[in-house]
């Protein structure tokens, strides 16, 4: 089984790798200095895997990113998107702002020109349907491994 990896924990945001995936954990800010966390853990990714699935979990208290951090998360995943094996986004509440939050990354990523973006996404509302989705992507990665480093990450105390 692959190991946790921590990259960055802050009170708003944690990044991790786990195997074959990048791990994000929007907490409550979102801040645009997440994007740096998240290139460091690609960089990290890149001297094992030729492509990578995004994971990301956006945590009830998580507040909707402004203009400054959508345009560094776009930047980010534009950068990014040839090494993406699939894109994930985890919002688990089903209530209204549980669809805004969904439609809002949504939009970030419709942002991007479609020959940018040529990488499978969905956004759902468990961890257990996205890690489902991310091993279709990336056979390494076992769904339930992929909860449970998820429910590590979460664990974990900021630095």
């Amino acid at each position: 089984m692959p190991s946790l990896t921590p990259i960055s924990l802050t009170r708003d945001v944690y990044v991790g790798t786990f195997g074959q995936a990048l791990l994000v954990d929007f907490r409550e800010k979102t801040p645009p200095a997440a994007a740096d966390a998240m290139r460091r853990a690609a960089a990290s990714l890149h001297a094992q895997h030729e492509r990578f699935v995004y994971f990301a979990l956006i945590e009830a208290e998580s507040v909707p990113p402004g203009e400054p951090a959508r345009a560094a998360y776009s930047k980010f995943f534009a950068e990014e998107a040839n090494a993406f094996a699939a894109f994930v986004a985890v919002r688990e509440d089903e209530g209204f702002r549980g669809a805004m939050v969904r439609l809002i990354v949504a939009q970030i990523l419709n942002m991007l020109p479609k020959a940018r973006t040529p990488f499978p996404r969905k956004i759902v509302s468990s961890l257990d349907e996205g890690a489902r989705f991310a091993s279709e992507h990336a056979p390494s990665l076992h769904p339930g491994e992929l909860v449970d480093a998820f429910a590590k990450l979460r664990a974990m105390s900021p630095a």
